[in-house]
């Protein structure tokens, strides 16, 4: 009796799990199947695509010339320095400038002791106003000769006035020349410039040709900045270089011109090109030192091919696109294997290196899958702006 019950409890749990087991295996069974059924009606499609046509935008792959663009920073910097000299030497009486202060042509930077110089230009003006009276006194001595009719005081009169006259003009050269020394005492700047250092103080003794200060130039000032070997090889003539400081102070340069070069050679260490900027700047708007944004446009030495991110579709490592081939009947699409990278400065198009010719129509399809042969209707068609 105990065995009877027994059997009968194992036999009552067996059956539920030979009906859920038995369920697992038939879902299974009927999912793959679907599957199957699915692939093989996809790859029936593949093979003989559907006669109804699939709306797509055009594009026509037509020459573009390129605008490049650039973003590099540049330093501010002198475009030129000069060092000042005394002329003559003497005591420092007067020091006008201090490092730091902007000087204008003309100004008076430093004052040599002119006391010996004041001297000898007194005593030039002393000669020359001697052989002046000199010549007043013989020029009246002419005058009475010529009253009396003495022919040979006149004669002789006539010879002296002679001699005066060249007196007179050494006299004159030489207060000419006393005067220039005099005004050497006074260093004055030779152009417009910023004081970068002063080398000498008050009371010292400054020897003929003993630096006394340095001046730079800011106006024009040059910005600095390096390029790579394949920035460089891009360039083309009209490269315009736009400067900017904190987006507000903007002037533009043109490279290849008096304003704008670029070094022959690369540096041997970094292997970059140098390029240097001469820039207006008047008033300062480029303070010295300072870093500025160089934002370079040109256009490309040849035509490229653009089209754009939408018609290009990934497939593994390859890149496609779908072009078009028409004929009377139909328009179909064609599968095509291209090489391209990635326009710089133009985000929603690639340049096409390799697959395509100009002249082709590209299907827009936003990464929708098509096949070779499937057939589509133009919904519009345009070319690159």
């Amino acid at each position: 009796m105990v065995e009877q019950v027994d059997r009968r409890n194992t036999w009552d749990f067996l059956v539920p799990a030979i009906v859920i087991t038995a369920s697992v295996i038939a879902a299974i069974y009927i999912i793959y199947e679907v599957g199957r059924v699915s692939q093989r009606e996809a790859n029936r499609a593949a093979e003989h695509p559907s006669s109804i046509a699939i709306a797509v935008d055009v594009f026509l792959v037509t020459p573009t010339t390129k605008e490049h663009h650039l973003l590099e920073r540049g330093t501010v910097s002198t475009s030129a320095s000069v060092t000042i000299s005394s002329p003559v030497g003497g005591l420092i009486k007067a020091r006008n400038v201090v490092s730091g202060k902007k000087v204008h042509k003309g100004d008076a930077l430093f004052h040599i002791d002119d006391t010996l110089a004041k001297i000898q230009v007194e005593e030039s003006r002393l000669q020359l106003q001697e052989v002046d009276d000199s010549i007043v006194e013989v020029q009246k001595l002419i005058r009475d000769a010529t009253e009396i009719g003495d022919a040979n005081s006149i004669d002789s009169l006539k010879a002296r006035l002679d001699t005066e006259a060249t007196r007179r003009e050494l006299a004159q050269v030489r207060l000419q020349l006393t005067e220039l020394q005099l005004e050497r005492h006074q260093i004055r700047a030779p152009l417009d410039a910023i004081v970068a250092r002063t080398l000498t103080d008050l009371g010292e003794l400054a020897a003929p040709g003993a630096p006394l200060g340095i001046l730079i130039v800011s106006d024009p000032c040059t910005v600095k900045f390096s390029l790579s070997a394949h920035d460089v090889a891009d360039f083309t003539s009209g490269v315009k270089c736009e400067l900017m400081v904190d987006e507000v102070e903007r002037v533009t340069v043109e490279l290849g011109t008096d304003h704008g070069r670029v070094s022959p050679i690369a540096d041997p260490i970094n292997q970059r090109f140098e390029v240097e900027l001469t820039v207006p700047n008047p008033n300062d708007r480029f303070p010295i030192g300072t870093r500025v944004d160089v934002r370079m446009t040109w256009e490309a030495a040849r035509e490229e091919m653009l089209i754009p991110l939408a018609a290009v579709r990934r497939d593994g490592d390859q890149r496609l696109v779908y072009r078009l081939k028409r004929s009377e009947e139909s328009t179909e699409v064609q599968r095509v294997v291209v090489e391209c990278r990635n326009t710089p400065g133009i985000p929603d198009y690639v340049t096409v290196t390799q697959g395509l010719d100009f002249g082709d129509e590209v299907a827009l399809t936003n990464q929708v899958l098509l096949y070779d042969g499937a057939i589509v209707s133009v919904d519009r068609s345009r070319s690159a702006q």
